[in-house]
């Protein structure tokens, strides 16, 4: 009986803790990083992610987004902080799933390799332990962690921990995560998911590739609003940005493409009737210098 007093009078000192802001959990006004994209930014009290730990989650059977958007995040810190110091720790299961990282594909996120420290531990509980301790030691200002199997691990209590810890240390902590199943005292909780990129002017006789472009769902801000957004990212200037009203060949970006109708078999026998003479068409027809297609 007197331990569920306890008990009770514990959680009650916690929700008043959570619930006074930002002034009583010891972080200050100060922001820990802003993403550089002005409607994302105002949704957060002090203009940017916290001293604390944020999770980042892909959809299903797309890790590689939450990955990236983390990776993006690293990038933006570091161009905003010479002297910071970033370490990426990686489960063996994440690696496992979404591959290693790619020395070239950093650079083309804007990243320096250089500027990393990287640690791969084989389990969860490893990289927990990694992250605790070099959260503790004051070691990294900012760090990524990649987690597989072993997510479940980042509970609440050790995310709470994580978030003390890196208060005291004015830290970021960036957890990616499969899913948002388990439960979390993160700042901040993001759903990723890759999006349409809109193609760059060219030359006028070809497409280029246009910047990666991230679906970002909000679904917790423990200190602002929530919000969703397609932004994406400008490797040159290490900044989120809104994607152009319209692509270089007049499209309108943003627009959810529908499938079509079904064709009328009559329509669709024709097209068949017509391939043997594309064919021969297209034998007919000598060799040309090389176009791209599209």
């Amino acid at each position: 009986m007197v331990a569920d007093v306890k008990l009770a009078g514990l959680r009650r000192r916690i929700e008043r803790l959570e619930a006074a802001g930002p002034a009583r959990l010891g972080e200050g006004a100060a922001t820990g990083l802003r993403l550089g994209h002005g409607d994302v930014d105002r949704h957060f009290t002090a203009g940017g992610l916290g001293w604390g730990s944020h999770q980042l989650a892909g959809t299903a059977g797309d890790g590689l987004s939450a990955r990236a958007f983390g990776l993006m995040l690293l990038a933006r810190y570091l161009a905003e902080r010479p002297s910071a110091r970033a370490l990426v720790v990686q489960e063996a299961s994440a690696l496992r799933e979404t591959g290693g990282l790619y020395g070239p594909g950093l650079h083309a996120l804007g990243l320096d390799p250089g500027r990393l420290v990287l640690v791969q531990t084989a389990d969860g509980a490893g990289a927990l332990r990694a992250i605790n301790d070099a959260l503790r030691a004051r070691a990294p200002d900012i760090l990524l962690a990649e987690l597989g199997d072993g997510a479940g691990l980042a509970d609440l209590s050790v995310t709470r921990r994580f978030n003390l810890a890196a208060q005291k240390a004015r830290a970021l902590v960036l957890l990616t995560t499969p899913d948002l199943s388990a439960t979390s005292a993160a700042l901040t909780r993001w759903r990723v998911a890759a999006a349409p990129s809109v193609s760059t002017p060219g030359d006028g006789r070809r497409r280029r590739l246009g910047p990666p472009t991230l679906s970002l769902d909000l679904v917790r801000n423990r200190h602002g609003r929530t919000g969703q957004w397609i932004l994406q990212w400008n490797s040159h200037d290490r900044a989120f940005q809104s994607v152009p009203l319209q692509s270089a060949f007049g499209a309108p970006s943003g627009i959810v493409l529908r499938p079509l109708p079904a064709v009328a078999a009559s329509v669709a026998a024709a097209a068949g009737d017509r391939a043997g003479d594309a064919r021969a068409a297209s034998a007919a027809r000598p060799p040309g210098p090389y176009r791209q297609a599209g």
